[in-house]
């Protein structure tokens, strides 16, 4: 390929500068470099291209950079549902991660409707531990998926390049996926897919904690959930919209399998709150033990274990895991919807006394009450303080921490103190009466 053939190319599929001086710029080059690679490395040098897109021109599938409204800027990975790029939208110039859908996930009309109304409902959606749904659209025959970018890296990832985390650390991701569930939920919506891969972690927009020296991962890093909605799109109905029987259904499940409930293994219908809280708490178990929490060669296997067996408790397949946490992470995982945690934020407030000290603020609103102080001293928490108010957290806005397990001496100083002003108060009273 030589060079004018390449610059056509970055005409055809959008690349093309909108600035005349970067257009006069890769024309001049063009003249410099005649053969297409050179030219491409110099315009990769530039940062004028990607190296992703430039492999593409060379390789003549310039046109798959173009989707939608968007130009792909690199790859990012692969899964079940498709591929992942980090790409631009051309007109906001905002930089997103675009999910394509494979084709074959796609399963009929009913579907990506139901598809369509749940991204509607997810992009309305606010929340620090929710990546932001931004669009869904078809372009030719391309399903493709618009989501909030973030840096990170993936629990499922994490946890296998690094072995199970420290409990703490462990504890800390599910405690803040929780709170982003909740919103979720208080939305109306149901993920359907909670599992290792979907929860992103980042560091930035976080308040960092040193990192632990083992995993090298700061405790309290940003959890992000993602993917919502898209375990409508592959559900498997007719064209009505009645479920299919299940024989033919574990296509729809292959990858997921390992952290489903068995109601949403039945019948996807059943699915509610309850059914995220149970694949949370495999979630938990995977990040602690390292596994899955049940083996298996097939989906149907895996579902069946799901169904009818219990897993290897977690604190024998990782002792260090003391057994309240072990209890927790059984009720997670109960069978019966009725026998977990009926909220995520149930679970947020199980999980928050072990995540030690790095607990982050709590990711739902809190309610404040401001009372002004006498001579116009500050005494505030939170970033609305003002001078000369006391910002104080009600107790229902802030997860249930037992602190009498951590300050076993706490009771002491506060019957000290409480002796200490009621001597006071007859002292002054005996000096007024005097």
């Amino acid at each position: 390929m030589d060079s004018p053939t390449l610059v056509s190319q970055l005409q055809g599929v959008g690349l093309w500068p909108e600035d005349e001086a970067a257009r006069r710029q890769i024309l001049d080059l063009g003249r410099r470099f005649p053969e297409a690679r050179d030219l491409a490395r110099e315009l990769i040098h530039l940062n004028l291209l990607t190296p992703y897109q430039a492999n593409q021109l060379l390789t003549g599938k310039g046109s798959t950079l173009a989707i939608g409204p968007y130009l792909v800027l690199e790859r990012l990975g692969e899964g079940g549902m498709g591929q992942v790029f980090k790409a631009r939208q051309k007109r906001l110039h905002r930089v997103v991660a675009l999910k394509v859908i494979r084709p074959d996930r796609v399963t009929n009309a009913t579907a990506v409707g139901r598809f369509h109304r749940e991204i509607q409902a997810a992009a309305k959606l606010s929340h620090p531990n929710v990546v932001r749904a931004y669009d869904a659209d078809r372009s030719d025959d391309t399903y493709y998926f618009a989501m909030q970018f973030v840096n990170g890296t993936d629990l499922s990832r994490l946890v296998k390049q690094r072995g199970p985390l420290p409990v703490d650390q462990a504890c800390d991701f599910i405690y803040q996926a929780a709170h982003g569930l909740q919103h979720i939920h208080a939305n109306g919506m149901v993920h359907r897919d909670v599992k290792p891969s979907n929860l992103m972690i980042t560091g930035p927009g976080a308040p960092r904690i040193t990192p632990d020296p083992i995993s090298g991962i700061g405790v309290s890093d940003q959890v992000k959930i993602l993917d919502l909605g898209l375990a409508r799109l592959c559900e498997d109905t007719d064209e009505q919209g009645q479920r299919r029987p299940a024989l033919t259904q574990l296509g729809s499940v292959m990858g997921t399998a390992d952290y489903m409930a068995p109601e949403q293994g039945v019948d996807s219908r059943r699915a509610d709150a309850r059914s995220d809280v149970y694949s949370l708490g495999c979630t938990l178990y995977f990040a602690l033990a390292g596994r899955p929490p049940f083996f298996g060669e097939t989906a149907l296997e895996k579902l069946m274990h799901h169904q009818l067996d219990e897993a290897e408790p977690v604190e024998q397949v990782r002792p260090a895991v003391p057994p309240e946490l072990a209890a927790v992470v059984r009720k997670l995982m109960a069978r019966k919807p009725a026998d977990r945690y009926q909220t995520a934020a149930a679970v947020a407030e199980a999980l928050a006394p072990f995540c030690g000290a790095a607990v982050p603020v709590p990711a739902v609103p809190v309610s404040v009450v401001a009372t002004p102080v006498p001579g116009g001293q500050v005494a505030a928490a939170g970033a609305d303080s003002e001078a000369g108010l006391l910002v104080l957290l009600r107790p229902d806005a802030v997860p249930h921490r037992d602190r009498s397990a951590s300050h076993p001496w706490a009771w002491v100083g506060a019957a000290a103190g409480i002796l200490g002003g009621v001597l006071m108060l007859l002292l002054v009273l005996r000096l007024v009466r005097g």
